[in-house]
């Protein structure tokens, strides 16, 4: 994936070796997205939400390592699929999707708010809607 050491989403990330996202909070490292993974396949990421007065963690599923998505850049196939959910709280779920040779291409809030990518280079090819 494309995602290099960065700390655009508020904390700093970084790339392992065989390209998933850890996220660095304070001394701790998190594994948060696991492209290892098979479709179907639950993992846990392990840095603290914190809702109301209580922390929790939230639980991964991987939905597809297949998935066509549409965003506004276009129509992206072979996409990798996210839902990071805590099954405690309700309506806090969050989606992602990756793009092969692209990356992050939708950030998708339970349904009341998303981010879809506009414009991309696949290719050598610049795609912008």
């Amino acid at each position: 994936m494309c995602i290099r050491d960065s700390s655009s989403f508020g904390y700093p990330i970084r790339a392992d070796q065989n390209g998933n996202i850890l996220l660095l909070e304070g001394s701790e490292e998190y594994l948060w997205f696991d492209f290892s993974q098979d479709s179907g396949s639950i993992y846990q990421f392990g840095q603290e939400a914190q809702f109301g007065d209580k922390d929790y963690n939230y639980t991964v599923h991987v939905l597809s390592k297949n998935a066509t998505i549409d965003v506004p850049a276009g129509t992206f196939y072979g996409c990798m699929t996210f839902l990071f959910d805590i099954p405690q709280v309700c309506d806090e779920e969050i989606y992602y999707a990756f793009a092969p040779r692209v990356g992050l291409i939708y950030i998708g809030y339970d349904g009341w708010y998303s981010i879809g990518l506009k414009k991309a280079v696949v290719n050598g090819n610049s795609i912008e809607k």
